[in-house]
């Protein structure tokens, strides 16, 4: 189908005149005529190919804003009418002759004028226009700066945010390029205009370069933006967007070419033009806070929670029950089911960076329960981690972070108290932040820092960044959870009925012929329940009865030592509180990880010689899983670790040395050193983490001396410890 009209995207300014020309010409030359030009572009229709002469000229006076041309204007096209000149088109100041007579009389003859209606011509057009935009982008540059350097984690972790940082930088480079450029352009051509020559050549390939690199950063961000698509809530604002931003492009000239027509003075359209610019920006505005508003009032812009919990008040909150690193059960807290605890967690992933943020929060009104925090990105550029770590730290709340020296063997740390503890730590190409609602004692960060650093294998294969698909295993995982759980509830009724009725026959057995119970067994009591004259149920036991062989010690440890341990094999069990040391029997090995802690629950018997023991306490349990025989050992606190490297400080003479070694077994206070030192050598054992290679030391006697690397013929047998309940057996 051929087509008759034909448009095409303005890519010329005032003062590429000559350029422009060439371009029509071009165009005449393939069988398109020049029209008519409007805001964004020129018309063409279809005529004969051939040759055809174009020049544009300025006129000054004129505005885009004047329904018909002005009495100069067509003064000024009568003129050139009669040099051979016919008008092709115009938009504003701007008009485009093209030749109806083999030899027109040239319209501009006069350098100086020229240069000075093009320059009056760009002040009111280019000049102005580039001027607001370069204010209105630096307000929007200097506002996202300021977002960076509160939340830095968030903006690099987001392909949107990235692809705006992108477009704002380049077009703040484009605006003062394309300012630069002709400023330059013209005080060179007065120059040259007052030694009597031309005014310079325009440099309109360059300046058409830097708009295609504008354009590919315009892509870009789009991309960015349309990557996020499947966010909840982001369809529907990215819709809302795109659609305002075509009404705008298409409803501001339609809106000028219609007030034009009415025949109205340039102030009268002038003054419309601008009531409709605004007009359509308070719409876009307003469309968008009512957006924003109906969004957060319908949770659009948040995934399908869990459950939906109503407190004790009448209060609704939505619940998650999304896996984390460390949750306060692993630190040592008692959640109770009545806590309604949160446990959320949201994964972002761009071109420059993986980020996590995890939540646990007790959603009942008047738990005891701290708030508990921590986010992890991995960033592999060294210069955008330090430029994010110094964001971080330099961020003052209320209170300011501090340099919290060698902590966790993290290469940096920052430390913020108050109402809330904040840590910051620098580990290799990771910064963690953990905030939390209480005082983290050492072993906890130590805690969270490690298994926090454990999500960077989900980062690296790119599956921590898909939520939705986190979230679908999630479900599976607890809809198998749940199938086993019925059945095991099936078959513990079964064990239940059975049971209640081996009971009756033991109670029986129990009852002397005046109706006395008598104990089962010999021991201590420890309970009594019944009550004179009182009710009493088969769920409840009228007394307990501790008894030495029917004590018990219960572990949690981690799934890497459970296929080490076997039932029926020994541990070592220490009970500080009465300082009771024994050999306890391995009984029963959890098959299933608790859901909550993934810790396997470990059971041992305690002997009957165990003297002084009540229930309740806390004991530590060392579990033999590795020996290692004729090796060298050292006091495990001498051992430091700066990244992945392990390495102690040696005393030789008076100066302690760096040495880096390999460590082995760990068990009883002491580690075992594969590599790296010989029998003998003494070690720092005080005050180490604060040395550098080559420091003076000073042996000391009494407990502060060096302690020797024992002989291999001396090493104790290694083990691993678990600690009770909730520890991790490592």
């Amino acid at each position: 189908m051929n087509r008759e009209k034909k448009w095409e995207l303005a890519i010329f300014l005032a003062n590429d005149m000559d350029a422009v020309a060439r371009h029509f010409e071009k165009m005449e030359a393939k069988g398109w005529r020049l029209e008519g030009i409007d805001n964004w572009g020129y018309h063409y229709r279809r005529v004969q190919p051939g040759q055809a002469r174009y020049t544009a000229a300025c006129f000054p006076d004129a505005s885009v804003y004047d329904p018909a041309p002005t009495e100069g204007q067509e003064t000024y096209i009568d003129y050139c009418r009669a040099a051979g000149w016919e008008l092709a088109g115009a938009f504003g100041p701007m008009q485009y002759f093209r030749a109806v007579r083999p030899d027109p009389v040239p319209i501009e003859t006069d350098e100086g004028e020229k240069l000075r209606s093009i320059h009056k011509t760009m002040l009111k057009t280019l000049v102005l226009a580039h001027c607001l935009l370069l204010v209105s982008v630096g307000v929007t540059t200097w506002s996202h700066t300021s977002s960076f350097r509160y939340a830095p984690l968030s903006a690099v972790s987001s392909n949107m945010t990235l692809g705006l940082y992108l477009l704002l930088a380049v077009l703040l480079v484009y605006l003062v390029a394309i300012l630069a450029d002709y400023f330059i352009w013209y005080f060179r051509s007065k120059a040259s205009v007052a030694r009597g020559g031309a005014c310079k050549k325009v440099h309109t390939q360059a300046r058409l370069m830097g708009g295609w690199v504008l354009i590919g950063a315009l892509a870009l961000c789009l991309a960015g933006t349309l990557s996020e698509v499947l966010k909840p809530g982001m369809a529907i604002v990215m819709a809302y967007s795109f659609g305002m931003a075509a009404l705008l492009v298409v409803a501001i000239p339609l809106g000028l070419k219609w007030l034009k027509k009415r025949g109205l003075s340039r102030g009268v359209v002038r003054g419309g033009y601008i009531a409709l610019c605004v007009g359509l920006g308070v719409l876009y505005a307003a469309g968008a806070i009512a957006l924003a508003m109906r969004l957060a009032s319908t949770g659009a812009m948040h995934r399908e929670p869990a459950e939906v919990y109503t407190t004790s008040y009448g209060y609704t909150w939505d619940l998650f029950r999304d896996d984390l690193p460390v949750t306060l059960e692993d630190l040592g807290f008692d959640v109770p089911a009545e806590a309604h605890c949160s446990y959320e967690a949201e994964v972002d992933r761009s071109l420059l960076a993986s980020f996590g943020r995890f939540d646990q929060d007790a959603l009942e009104i008047g738990s005891d329960l701290p708030i508990w925090s921590y986010q992890t990105a991995i960033i592999p550029w060294d210069w955008l981690r330090d430029l994010c770590w110094d964001a971080l730290s330099e961020y003052h709340s209320n209170t300011p972070f501090q340099p919290a020296g060698p902590r966790c063997g993290a290469e940096r740390a920052m430390v913020r108290g108050g109402r809330w503890q904040d840590f910051l730590l620098y580990y290799g190409d990771r910064i963690i932040c953990i905030q939390a609602g209480w005082e983290l004692t050492e072993e906890q960060v130590q805690l969270a820092a490690d298994n926090v650093s454990n999500t960077r294998a989900l980062f690296e294969i790119g599956a921590a960044s898909q939520l939705e698909v986190d979230q679908a295993e999630l479900n599976y995982s607890n809809a198998v959870a749940g199938r086993n759980a019925a059945l095991t509830q099936l078959e513990s009724g079964i064990q239940s009925a059975k049971s209640g009725l081996e009971q009756l026959d033991t109670a029986l057995e129990n009852v002397d012929a005046n109706g006395n119970v008598i104990a089962p067994m010999a021991g201590t009591l420890a309970t009594m329940n019944a009550v004179e004259n009182s009710f009493i149920s088969n769920s409840m036991p009228l007394a307990v009865i501790d008894g030495p062989d029917q004590m018990k010690v219960t572990v949690s440890v981690s799934e890497a030592l459970v296929p080490k341990i076997s039932i029926g094999s020994q541990a070592d069990v220490y009970v500080s509180a009465v300082d009771e040391s024994f050999s306890a029997v391995i009984r029963s090995v959890e098959q299933a990880a608790n859901l909550q802690t993934r810790l396997y629950t470990v059971t041992l018997t305690v002997p009957a010689d165990a003297g002084g023991l009540l229930s309740g306490m806390f004991a530590d349990v060392t579990f033999h899983t590795d020996v290692s025989e004729n090796t060298i050992v050292v006091p495990t606190e001498a051992v430091l670790t700066r990244g992945e490297t392990q390495y102690v400080f040696v005393v030789e003479g008076d100066a302690a040395r760096y040495v880096e070694v390999a460590a082995g077994l760990t068990g009883n206070g002491v580690t075992e050193i594969l590599t790296g030192l010989t029998a003998g050598q003494q070690l720092v054992t005080v005050g180490q983490a604060y040395l550098n290679d080559g420091d003076p030391v000073r042996i000391v006697s009494g407990e502060e001396a060096p302690a020797p690397v024992e002989d291999p013929a001396e090493s104790p047998e290694s083990g691993e410890e678990a600690a009770p309940q909730d520890g991790q057996g490592e």
